[in-house]
């Protein structure tokens, strides 16, 4: 029997000192931007930004974080779902 559960965890990745002029002009011009765009702007800014996943931020998430979508399951390998939250 497999459990699994989902969980919200910190990545980051470095951009060099002399871009942050252009950073900060990139996110005061959007206020809003996700990671996924900050990484997009270093990409187009030309850098190649790697990854790091921070393990030690990992936190389990409730079902109620994850808009009312479980976040465990219980199951036994080529059968259906025993249990979800």
């Amino acid at each position: 029997m497999k459990i699994e559960g989902k969980f919200t965890i910190w990545q980051s990745f470095e951009i060099p000192d002399e871009a942050g002029t252009n950073f900060l002009a990139f996110i005061e011009s959007n206020p809003q931007a996700d990671f996924n765009q900050i990484y997009d702007w270093a990409h187009q800014q030309g850098f190649d930004p790697e990854c790091e996943t921070l393990e030690e931020t990992a936190e389990a998430l409730s079902r109620e974080q994850n808009g009312d979508v479980p976040t465990v399951e219980a199951y036994v390998y080529n059968e259906p779902f025993l249990w979800t939250n």
